[in-house]
């Protein structure tokens, strides 16, 4: 195996995918809490009041019950990932925007972190994987299982990262989400001053706040990332109402805190030395209290353990030091089902250089 990174690609949260586990006659159906009503991919209630329809008229098997914890679950097809959603007809899938970018930045190997319930739709499209590797565009594939089990709930991303822990091999790892894209990040991360200079050093992009939030946000969530003189994270803290202020700031609705739009966001894209990567193991299992709801609520504000959670801690420890390099790229993903147009001319713009037929491998 070659002295090179292995990129880990995390595809296998709740909100990443469909799961058809029910129907439901009417809005007023009782399943049990936690469940959302979707009808051909939209909220049902936002059906009715758009399409002015009644939910006793709708066939049963055009209204689905889908498991989640969040309304983000509206981007593709039922019982499809939207880590493999195209942008436009015929072209890549989203996930292989990434997978071309780190392969030109001379990246050779991917883990896909995916779950029992999805691991399929990749296997049609990467081949099976049966403990050997599986090339793909002169890339080598493997998965790794962020649930093991059918009902297993993930626990955030940084369980999704270290689900791919014993196939890096102590290499050094680039984590990052499955369904963003992030034009420029990969070659960024892989140039020699931007890898981590010990075995403890985790290297990660500071995106501009203000080419990240968009201007008719209505409240955007954001891991905003503090910095000292060298680039060292002091602080990464979470907001979940951010928006702009007539005066070209950014501020949280919710606080009245203020940013410029300079400053930099964790956009879930990092650089791990090998020991690092060990370290945010030891971590998540002897400092994450997970069997304590309470505790994960009050320590995290959910009861998941994400990775900006994880770099807020790290400023705690003397053993174990982010860097932040600045970076003014953009990054595209899916969300909600209106992203989709956007993230197809985004792409042809970024990636095809304008033109949809030019190839990305």
């Amino acid at each position: 195996m070659e002295d090179k990174p292995i990129l880990v690609l995390m595809c296998s949260g709740l909100a990443m995918r469909w799961a058809k586990i029910g129907v439901a006659k009417s809005i007023d159906d009782k399943i049990f809490e936690g469940i959302r009503l979707y009808v051909e991919g939209r909220k049902i209630h936002d059906y009715i009041r758009e399409e002015g329809e009644k939910t006793e008229k709708l066939a049963d098997d055009k209204v689905y019950v889908v498991q989640s914890k969040s309304g983000r679950l509206e981007v593709c097809d039922p019982d499809r990932v939207k880590n493999l959603a195209w942008g436009f007809p015929k072209g890549p899938r989203l996930i292989e925007y990434n997978m071309a970018e780190f392969k030109d930045g001379g990246g050779k190997e991917v883990v896909l972190v995916v779950s029992q319930r999805n691991k399929h739709h990749f296997e049609d499209v990467f081949g099976k994987d049966h403990g050997k590797w599986n090339p793909y565009k002169d890339l080598y594939v493997r998965y790794a299982y962020q649930c093991p089990n059918m009902d297993d709930i993930p626990k955030g991303t940084v369980e999704a990262a270290l689900a791919a822990y014993d196939i890096t091999g102590g290499c050094t790892t680039i984590v990052c989400n499955g369904d963003d894209t992030y034009p420029g990040a990969f070659k960024e991360l892989l140039k020699s001053e931007n890898q981590p200079t010990n075995g403890m050093e985790i290297v990660t992009l500071g995106y501009k706040l203000g080419k990240v939030i968009p201007k008719e946000s209505k409240g955007h969530a954001m891991a905003i990332l503090m910095t000292d003189e060298h680039g060292k994270l002091k602080d990464c803290v979470e907001h979940d109402n951010l928006v702009w202020t007539e005066t070209g700031k950014i501020k949280d609705a919710k606080t009245g805190e203020e940013f410029e739009p300079e400053i930099g966001a964790s956009m879930n894209i990092m650089h791990f030395g090998r020991d690092a990567y060990r370290r945010m193991l030891d971590i998540h299992e002897f400092a994450i209290p997970y069997g304590n709801p309470a505790i994960m609520k009050r320590m995290f504000g959910r009861n998941e353990f994400l990775l900006p959670n994880f770099l807020a801690m790290v400023t705690g420890y003397s053993d174990i030091t982010c860097r932040v390099v600045p970076f003014s790229g953009e990054r595209f993903g899916l969300t909600y089902p209106s992203d989709l147009n956007d993230f197809g001319k985004a792409v042809i713009q970024f990636y095809h250089g304008g033109d949809p037929n030019k190839p990305i491998w």
